[in-house]
């Protein structure tokens, strides 16, 4: 695992953007998996600038959602995949049939999550998955104790987890409590891994992350085993 600190936000997310236009410059159709909340939002930007530019296209691109709620039957309330579209997905020309999203009103989830799973299986290795970092240090919906060998599935959440996640929707809104995600097995074998970290109130928690050894407690300790895991992480978030 490698650790690059960023003076700034903005240059963490030019950075990350920058390793996703060099992967599709060698590899158009490369398979990627990304992620929803703020952290990646200043990178998303970023890519759909340089798309509005010309100076990159996603079309023969594979684009993976990282992790979505799951609904109760009859329950309506907040997707994942709507974030990811409307920050992002509108903005540039992925093509339909090479999105793939869970069904957040699935009614067999865990048959839901192996479809997922069977279509990145079928791809062979992702080329690029970007993660953010948990408050508890969970991968997507990794919660401690998840097992590396662990692939898509169905998940309950958290405390912290539906804590940190309420601050997106604000109060008013219902977080459900089960979700779908891909598994840790996924990450340990993509090709390139990226973790995004930006903000004192995630310092804490890298610390303890990059300071432990690889463990099913601290999911994201997980990075320690990959080659080719990059932390891009603002100084904010390092601190000294």
């Amino acid at each position: 695992m490698e650790i690059r600190s960023l003076p700034t936000y903005a240059e963490l997310c030019e950075a990350a953007a920058d390793q996703i236009c060099r992967i599709l410059e060698e590899k158009p159709n490369a398979v990627f998996i990304f992620p929803t909340g703020n952290t990646p939002l200043g990178m998303f930007y970023v890519l759909e600038e340089r798309y509005r530019e010309g100076k990159v296209s996603f079309e023969q691109a594979y684009l993976f959602e990282l992790d979505e709620y799951l609904h109760e039957a009859g329950e309506n309330g907040p997707t994942l995949f709507d974030w990811l579209q409307k920050s992002f997905l509108n903005y540039m020309n992925f093509r339909e049939e090479r999105v793939f999203s869970f069904n957040p009103k699935a009614a067999d989830a865990q048959k839901e999550c192996d479809r997922i799973q069977a279509k990145l299986d079928s791809l062979g290795s992702v080329d690029l998955a970007i993660l953010g970092l948990g408050p508890n240090g969970h991968l997507a919906m990794n919660e401690p104790g998840t097992l590396i060998e662990s692939t898509a599935r169905v998940v309950k959440l958290s405390p912290a987890t539906l804590e940190s996640n309420a601050a997106y929707w604000g109060e008013k809104i219902v977080i459900p409590k089960r979700g779908m995600t891909i598994g840790l097995s996924t990450f340990h074998d993509a090709k390139e891994v990226i973790l995004m970290v930006n903000g004192s109130p995630k310092q804490e928690i890298l610390k303890t992350v990059l300071d432990s050894e690889c463990t099913p407690q601290l999911p994201a300790t997980l990075l320690h085993d990959i080659p080719g895991a990059i932390v891009y992480a603002d100084k904010a978030a390092l601190g000294e």
